[in-house]
């Protein structure tokens, strides 16, 4: 009899080799999920930074309008930050950040690099002739790729009008009439 409880007890010791694989296929399952989840949640991260960003250098404009006659830091045909190169902001960096003897901004927000198109890791400044209304914009990773703005008035948008960046404040090209004099 000793012998038979013996073998009962080694029997039922481990797993067998079916239960595992089982397991480890219900984990990768669950582990693939997961990531998947993830990745939408990343994507929707960077848009939140990218509409904060967008805020906070709005106000940075506004205090400096109420600073400086009712003008804001003027483009010429548009001003693009991707992050990589401060020359292609100059006109903000000197007027909000190392402005003498008011600073604006402690430094310009670095869009997210990540993204499919360069648009997605750049913000876009435009300005109206004269410099009496802007609008920030920038594409989001998330749904089907809009374009947020916001503009002096604070009013915000996200449109989808457009598949292109917008070329400016004075120009058609604008989606939604991105200007304030048109109301977003």
């Amino acid at each position: 009899m000793p012998m038979k409880e013996e073998r009962k007890n080694q029997a039922n010791n481990g797993f067998t080799l079916i239960e595992l694989l089982v397991v480890i296929a219900i984990i990768g399952i669950l582990a693939s999920i997961g990531l998947v989840a993830l990745g939408g949640a990343r994507e929707r991260a960077r848009d939140t930074k990218r509409q904060a960003d967008l805020s906070s250098i709005r106000s940075a404009l506004v205090l400096f309008f109420d600073d400086n006659s009712e003008r804001y830091p003027p483009t010429n045909d548009q001003t693009v930050w991707s992050g990589n190169s401060l020359t292609d902001w100059s006109v903000l960096k000197s007027a909000l950040v190392t402005g003498v003897p008011v600073y604006y901004a402690a430094g310009l927000p670095i869009p997210p690099n990540a993204g499919i198109t360069a648009d997605q890791h750049s913000y876009f400044y435009f300005t109206s002739t004269p410099p009496n209304h802007f609008f920030l914009s920038t594409q989001l990773e998330s749904g089907n790729k809009y374009y947020y703005f916001v503009n002096d008035a604070g009013i915000s948008k996200t449109t989808s009008s457009s598949t292109s960046a917008p070329q400016g404040c004075d120009s058609g090209n604008a989606p939604g009439a991105a200007c304030p004099k048109n109301n977003l």
